[in-house]
């Protein structure tokens, strides 16, 4: 029964689109359950058909073939998504016990990615601004490749969102596949392996799962491994692929943009895992960074812009890079679309900021660059907690914000809604 069939007896836009949308790719059983693979072209026409049609599908291919049924998605374009996560329980069997698919909630669905995460030939070392912020992390990173006295397995690439880890994990593997081109090296984000996981636990393919990332690995990347903390069963896979890879001398390179060892949901057992390797953090960009970066990218794009004009653009720089990168691309699209760069038309997209606009600017990114380094929430450095930890960075803060912005005790209290004699005594 094809999917227009299946739908025959509902009459709506939607099902029309998602008709003209979802196309069925392949169908196959086995003794417990029928597989239904979809080809749909974005992550929104899947969401939309698990919305709308996904528990009609289920009682119709179900009920065909006497059994229960499981979908999987295969989408155009590469994007995340949270996924069904299993039990500890199921999670700790191995392939050849039965799992009871009547336990699991139907309908399932999974997400499969038809353009596979690979390293991305814009994101090399040669590539890579140096700066104060990821200098060492650079240096420490090769060091590792290339010392083969250090047999430390992991490394952990931790900083906030737009500092550049993805560009750094991206690296490493170019770097690594220079020195030994034969290594087998493999790019994946977090949610694409605990998708991988999770599919090959519920479909018994959990050989072809640890073939894939044991005997044709050596080399794995793992990009914003902080989705594991909604991932309870794929923990206890990610331990054991961790002391494999020890174990073979193989390694293991990650990023996060959170502190893993502060997220409850991480088992304590593969938080010891992670502080055995190498941890490197990435602090936000100071402005220095941020504007050598900016000076790079316009030299790299052949932009011509007045050294004036520089600095009335660097007034817009947000707290990472990407927020440079943004000034960046509207430049690019103003050169294309004019033929050169109007300094008017410039003035215009980033105009002079006001004192007050920059101040605030400015205390927003010391907050948020203390807070990371402390690592603790902004809400709590300007909140009423008093733990030694929070205490320590609120009063790293309120120096900075004295010492580098010269604002006075009076203004200080006002944007930590403290007492004038507080701010004294932080400033002691």
């Amino acid at each position: 029964m094809n999917l227009p069939e299946m739908t025959a007896d509902i009459n709506s836009p939607v099902i029309n689109y998602l008709l003209n949308s979802v196309k069925v790719a392949n169908v196959s059983e086995s003794t417990d359950f029928v597989k239904v693979v979809f080809n749909v072209e974005s992550l929104v026409v899947k969401e939309m058909t698990e919305r709308h049609l996904l528990n009609h599908l289920h009682d119709q291919y179900s009920k065909s073939y006497n059994k229960p049924a499981m979908f999987e998605f295969i989408v155009e374009s590469r994007q995340q998504s949270m996924l069904f996560d299993f039990p500890q329980e199921i999670a700790q069997q191995n392939e050849g016990l039965e799992i009871q698919t009547e336990n699991v909630p139907a309908p399932i669905s999974f997400l499969k990615f038809k353009s596979k995460y690979e390293l991305s030939r814009q994101f090399t070392f040669e590539s890579l601004i140096p700066t104060l912020e990821n200098a060492f992390s650079i240096q420490a990173l090769q060091t590792m490749v290339l010392d083969k006295s250090i047999t430390m397995p992991f490394a952990l690439i931790k900083g906030p969102s737009g500092s550049g880890k993805s560009h750094l994990l991206h690296a490493i593997g170019w770097f690594a596949l220079s020195q030994a081109p034969h290594l087998k090296i493999k790019v994946v984000s977090g949610d694409e392996f605990i998708n991988d996981f999770q599919t090959a636990l519920f479909t018994k393919t959990m050989g072809a799962f640890r073939d894939k990332y044991r005997l044709k690995t050596d080399f794995l990347l793992i990009d914003d491994i902080q989705a594991i903390q909604k991932a309870k069963g794929t923990q206890l896979e990610l331990f054991n692929l961790m002391n494999d890879y020890s174990l073979a001398g193989k390694k293991i390179f990650f990023t996060s943009d959170s502190d893993l060892m502060t997220i409850d949901s991480i088992e304590e057992r593969l938080k010891s895992r992670f502080q055995s390797g190498l941890q490197l953090n990435i602090e936000s960009p100071c402005y220095d960074s941020k504007l050598k970066y900016f000076s790079a990218k316009l030299f790299e794009n052949a932009l011509d812009v007045p050294q004036d004009f520089i600095g009335q653009m660097s007034q817009h720089f947000g707290s990472c890079y990407r927020s440079v990168e943004g000034i960046v691309n509207r430049l690019i699209m103003l050169n294309k679309v004019t033929g050169f760069l109007d300094m008017n038309a410039i003035d215009k997209m980033f105009p002079v900021q006001s004192k007050e606009v920059l101040r605030t600017l400015s205390v927003d990114a010391i907050i948020e660059e203390t807070a990371f380094k402390h690592k603790i929430k902004v809400s709590d450095i300007k909140g009423k907690l008093r733990t030694k930890l929070v205490f320590a960075g609120r009063k790293e803060a309120i120096m900075r914000i004295r010492t580098e912005l010269n604002l006075s005790v009076t203004e200080i209290a006002r944007i930590f809604q403290k007492d004038h004699t507080s701010i004294l005594n932080a400033l002691k």
